[in-house]
């Protein structure tokens, strides 16, 4: 698993970081970092700039081991075709292989999950936002050209 990025997709309560703390790969969770650093909800409106410079913060982390020859997941929601390229493309331009990890379960899964969730690494969601979040998700597919390992 040396020099590859690990990309994680699904929806919203899947089990994303779950399944990532699974990986031989050192992890780089968006959520963890930005609950910590800054405390407040993914809609807030402050959110997706601090979010931003989150990202590039631990992609430059995750650089730094990808060339000490580790492996590396991004523990971020790659949801919709478009942050799957632009991410695939950062690492593949950098010179690194891609893999991505689709979690895919039912609405109905990850909205039990959602609210399961005690650990305080990860936001809490509503059902209405589980539900809401799956109407955005779009599902990979061979065609967007990306090793894709679908875990059921």
């Amino acid at each position: 698993m040396n020099a590859v990025v690990h990309l994680l997709c699904g929806l919203n309560g899947a089990g994303k970081s779950r399944y990532a703390k699974t990986l031989p790969v050192v992890r780089f969770s968006l959520d963890q970092l930005m609950l910590r650093r800054h405390g407040l909800r993914f809609d807030d409106p402050a959110y997706p700039a601090l979010a931003a410079a989150a990202r590039e913060q631990l992609w430059g982390e995750a650089l730094a081991q990808l060339n000490r020859g580790h492996a590396v997941v991004l523990d971020w929601n790659l949801w919709s075709r478009r942050l799957r390229r632009e991410w695939s493309q950062r690492a593949l331009t950098a010179g690194f292989a891609v893999q991505v990890h689709y979690i895919r379960v039912s609405v109905e899964v990850a909205v039990q999950r959602a609210l399961a969730r005690v650990d305080g690494g990860s936001f809490a969601l509503t059902e209405n936002e589980v539900r809401h979040l799956a109407g955005l998700f779009e599902e990979p597919d061979a065609r967007e050209g990306l090793p894709l390992l679908v875990i059921d």
